[in-house]
């Protein structure tokens, strides 16, 4: 079974996505892609790996639900 993952670190104001690419577990590289070019590749992969019968696409997003909360502040 292989495994390709789109990791998204952050999107710029414009949509646009700072992304790692990993095929089994290896970085393949850092990917700049506009919003368009991010939506026809993840379209593109889904798509593929959903025809092949070994290969499993996973795509994260950069998690925005990290904060400092300061429970003595005032």
């Amino acid at each position: 079974m292989h495994n390709i993952r789109l990791d998204v670190k952050s999107y710029t104001d414009h949509g646009g996505a700072h992304s790692n690419l990993y095929i089994d577990g290896h970085d393949t590289g850092v990917l700049y892609l506009s919003k368009t070019e991010l939506n026809t590749l993840v379209s593109a992969l889904r798509v593929g790996c959903l025809q092949s019968n070994d290969i499993v696409f996973e795509q994260t997003e950069p998690d925005d639900g990290e904060f400092e909360y300061d429970v003595f502040g005032d």
